[in-house]
Formats: C-alpha cells, sequence, structure tokens
C-alpha cells in the first residue's frame, strides 16, 4: 500500500489520498467479480483500478455504495490470472494507532 500518514495529536493518525494496493490469485474457477466491505468512514475518492499480470488494464465495471466496494469483470477471469487491485483517493477518519479500525476486508463475489 502506498499512503500518507498525517498526525494532528501524537496518539492519533488518519490517511489522505492514498492508494491501496492488493493482489488476487485466481484459483479454481473463473471470477466474475469480487466485493471489498470498507472499514465505516473509509471512502475510495478516485476509484478502483485492475491489472493482469501483465500489467495490461482489465475491463471492469465499478460500484462504489457506502461501505462496500463492488468490481465486475466484463469476461470471467481465468485461473491462475494473478490481478493487482488499485483502490485510489483513499481517505482514512482519524484512528488511534494499532487499533486495526483501518483494516480492509474482502472476499470474492
Amino acid at each position: 500500500m502506498t499512503f500518507s500518514t498525517y498526525r494532528e495529536k501524537s496518539d492519533h493518525a488518519y490517511a489522505k489520498d492514498a492508494t491501496h494496493k492488493f493482489e488476487v490469485h485466481v484459483q479454481g474457477k473463473p471470477l466474475a467479480g469480487l466485493t471489498i466491505n470498507l472499514p465505516e468512514g473509509v471512502k475510495i475518492d478516485r476509484g478502483i483500478e485492475v491489472k493482469n499480470q501483465s500489467g495490461q488494464k482489465i475491463p471492469t465495471t465499478i460500484s462504489i455504495n457506502e461501505q462496500k466496494a463492488t468490481v465486475a469483470f466484463s469476461q470471467p477471469i481465468n485461473p491462475e490470472t494473478k490481478l493487482s487491485i488499485l483502490m485510489r483517493g483513499i481517505n482514512t477518519p482519524m484512528y488511534e494507532p494499532g487499533s486495526g479500525e483501518t483494516r480492509k476486508k474482502f472476499h470474492l463475489v
């Protein structure tokens, strides 16, 4: 993940305009989409981009509602494909360091 951390008090921090990146290795059967559950207060302001292991952008339809981002692929992604998911413009509210409240939870659809 790439992000900037800002501190207003010595015991609190928040991130502004961060890019969060994670990898998905498709296994077993083709992947039609995925869902990313976001913690309360976390927003994706500049969208989501998906690339394959060759760096090529994968066509997607993105929907971001409340605390859930949904990525639907134009065509199912074949097994053994490695995807990079880039969530851009992430802004998090202020949390105490170590609280774990900004960890992203996601599951495949």
